[in-house]
């Protein structure tokens, strides 16, 4: 199943240009150019990544960052015009994955998205716990079990 990008970007020759390397990379593509339709689409869609630009016409971008966020633990990369010193740090700190600023090569853009995705399906297989590991004695002295010992137990 082709993986879905949703676009949230008020800049239409910005837009296309998304579009065409997003689908020549297996995307569907899902295109709003303000938060309003990015949120409804998001809901109604479920996208696997999320372009977001911070400065939307119709509402905040942080505001439409944080309402993503909190629908949702897909990767949001914020590709933004808007004064990237003022914005990163907020933007990371609101749930952003990512913060390209604008212009940015393509090339780059594709990279950091395949990450974010890569960083998103990684789950651990173990239970994290504050006991220690379990161990056992060999020859005299102690060692850790690994995760493969451990399940043959």
């Amino acid at each position: 199943m082709r993986p879905k990008a949703l676009m949230i970007e008020p800049d239409i020759p910005t837009r296309r240009r998304l579009q065409l390397c997003l689908e020549a990379e297996g995307y569907i593509v899902l295109e709003a150019a303000g938060g309003r339709k990015g949120i409804d689409l998001a809901v109604q869609r479920r996208p696997d990544v999320v372009l977001l630009e911070l400065c939307l016409p119709d509402m905040d971008g942080m505001t439409v960052l944080k309402v993503l966020r909190d629908l949702s633990q897909a990767p949001i990369v914020v590709l933004s015009g808007c004064d990237a010193g003022a914005h990163e740090a907020a933007a990371l700190d609101n749930g952003a994955d990512d913060y390209v600023p604008k212009p940015f090569g393509m090339g780059e853009l594709l990279a950091r998205l395949r990450a974010a995705r890569r960083h998103a399906m990684f789950q651990w297989d173990i239970g994290l716990s504050t006991q220690p590991a379990p161990s056992r004695f060999e020859g005299g002295s102690q060692r850790r079990l690994v995760h493969e010992e451990l399940q043959l137990q």
